[in-house]
């Protein structure tokens, strides 16, 4: 299936730059939500009641036990009381926390914070938190500095909401650690950005298994915020944190073995990662990995899985997804080819190109032809007859299917590459090319193809 990708202007996805998490991941740095520094933390409390536990709980909140009432409404809160009732549930809460129950006053309030009747009360929330992190609460003295580091309802106030989130981070809360180094590397909440801070209370958080700071020390390290750009340091937190499971980090990663950036190029191993994160969710992830399977780069072709994972991430608002899957549905593969001279390049100088031109300019029919040069590396593709074209630093790749006439082992520069264009890819980097033959060099003499440049091949179909 031939996939030709329309790319708008103002998103274009330029060849002449590797995909990176920055540029179309949902941004890392970005608070979770809803407009949170951070996720609440779940209660500790049996998952499920059964009928006389939830009998048991009711009859005592009822009796006026405070610390039954707070267990009974986190149960009713929670759905884990054989209902789901959050507005009894808070109401049980409240009564806990007037009566001075020390948890039930901590829950309410967080509770209040999390927005369990719909929209949060950060201002009353903090009522009942900061009482609670002044008597040595960890988790309240972490959700109060949440609160006031939070674009919500409250104005945000960076020193308290440092000092109470410092707090529980020296604690030694692996959650504080990584928000604060978080609002550190964001400026969040109107703290001064400081990346030295950030990379140290992400490094404690990593150590304790967060994937997060594991893919944020990443960026830090591959683009030099505060520190030298180490590219090994940054392709280790990646790795790090794809293993833990953090969905950008996966992507990184995939990102890293895709376009060969401090690791040897390996498609496969960019494609598993890209399914990794596409299991989380993440569009831009399925969406690679769509282009992926509709061109089998890095796995064996697959229109129906390419399409499935295509809708998904068009399903998640990612608009390039549609227009690639619009181009699948509509595609005829009986469709005539495009008559056209034959265009002669080196394959070094074209992939070079790729780095200011789209790589769409060769288009579906238009016969090429390939002198291979000195510092282009031929590599075997994911499947049989095929064969990878790539140049040292540059992110373009020519994918040449149904390669015969020579063994791979014995291709090497000097000869020729003739073959057909077989449109986009889709995938940002890649032009295709089927049929291929490869022959000596000076067997290709009475080729009837005038020999160009890379930019003269391109300006030579845009004027078609």
């Amino acid at each position: 299936m031939l996939v030709k990708l329309i790319l708008a202007a103002a998103l274009t996805l330029a060849v002449c730059t590797s995909p990176r998490a920055e540029e179309f991941a949902p941004d890392p740095s970005r608070p979770a939500e809803p407009d949170r520094a951070v996720p609440l933390l779940r209660p500790q409390i049996p998952p499920e009641l059964d009928v006389e536990q939830a009998r048991f709980l009711r009859s005592r909140a009822e009796e006026g036990d405070p610390a039954m009432q707070c267990l009974y409404g986190l149960a009713l809160v929670n759905g884990s009381a054989g209902r789901y009732d959050p507005a009894e549930g808070m109401e049980w809460l409240r009564k806990s926390a007037e009566a001075g129950d020390e948890r039930g006053g901590f829950e309410y309030g967080k509770a209040l914070y999390g927005g369990a009747l719909g929209t949060p009360d950060t201002a009353e929330s903090l009522k009942w938190l900061i009482p609670a992190a002044e008597r040595g609460n960890i988790e309240a003295a972490y959700y109060a500095g949440a609160a006031y580091l939070s674009e919500g309802d409250i104005d945000p106030d960076p020193v308290e909401g440092e000092r109470w989130l410092r707090l529980a981070a020296s604690s030694g809360m692996a959650q504080a650690q990584g928000d604060l180094g978080l609002a550190y590397y964001s400026g969040l909440g109107g703290l001064k950005q400081n990346y030295g801070e950030a990379l140290r209370w992400f490094t404690l958080a990593a150590k304790q298994g967060n994937g997060d700071a594991c893919n944020k020390l990443g960026v830090i390290h591959r683009q030099g915020l505060g520190v030298q750009p180490d590219p090994e340091q940054a392709i280790l937190w990646f790795a790090m944190g794809a293993n833990m499971g953090d969905q950008y980090a996966q992507f990184n990663l995939a990102n890293s073995y895709m376009n060969g950036e401090w690791l040897t190029r390996n498609f496969v191993q960019a494609a598993r990662w890209y399914e990794q994160a596409s299991l989380w969710g993440n569009t831009d992830a399925q969406y690679f990995l769509g282009c992926m399977y509709a061109d089998g780069i890095g796995v064996t072709r697959d229109a129906g899985r390419a399409r499935e994972w295509l809708t998904l991430a068009e399903r998640g608002g990612h608009r390039q997804a549609g227009e690639v899957l619009e181009m699948l549905y509509a595609m005829d593969d009986s469709m005539p080819l495009s008559p056209a001279d034959p265009a002669r390049v080196g394959a070094g100088s074209l992939l070079r190109e790729f780095t200011v031109s789209p790589l769409d300019k060769i288009e579906r029919g238009r016969e090429v032809i390939l002198d291979l040069d000195d510092d282009v590396v031929v590599s075997p593709g994911d499947e049989a007859g095929a064969i990878y074209l790539t140049l040292p630093g540059s992110p373009g790749v020519i994918h040449c299917e149904g390669v015969f006439g020579r063994p791979l082992d014995g291709v090497e520069p000097g000869m020729v590459l003739r073959g057909v264009g077989a449109g986009f890819t889709g995938l940002p980097g890649f032009l295709r090319l089927v049929d291929v033959v490869i022959e000596p060099r000076d067997g290709d003499a009475a080729a009837p193809a005038e020999m160009i440049d890379a930019a003269d091949a391109v300006e030579a179909v845009e004027s078609r």
